[in-house]
């Protein structure tokens, strides 16, 4: 019997597919090797937290700054985040977060709350 070209096509992807399937991952990372349950299980540490409101009309502007870590296996990270109100102001502008002296880390201040986040992309 010979082979139509249809059969020959359809030899072809099944001995190509049978190739992928077999072949080892190269360049796949496999990540079940370095994910532990530590990541992110160790909370962050806000400290030496002030917040300064001025009244008067001297040339001090309000602020608030404060101190924040995170010990966090391979996410080590210690910084200091501040920011100066402008006049009238009674929170950090929105709608973004303000940058920390490490601009991964960005904080919101209003009605009395700090909210932060954290960009981090894992380098593997």
């Amino acid at each position: 019997m010979f082979a139509t070209p249809t059969m020959s096509l359809l030899f072809a992807f099944v001995a190509f597919f049978t190739a992928v399937i077999a072949a080892p991952a190269v360049g796949l990372v496999d990540i079940s090797k370095r994910c532990d349950a530590l990541i992110e299980t160790i909370p962050w540490q806000l400290s030496n937290i002030q917040l300064y409101n001025n009244t008067s009309p001297d040339a001090i502007p309000s602020s608030i700054s404060f101190h924040f870590c995170d010990q966090s296996p391979r996410l080590q990270l210690d910084t200091e985040c501040k920011y100066p109100f402008q006049p009238g102001e009674s929170g950090t502008p929105g709608p973004g977060y303000q940058p920390c002296a490490n601009d991964s880390i960005g904080f919101t201040y209003g009605n009395g709350l700090i909210q932060i986040e954290r960009h981090y992309e894992d380098p593997w």
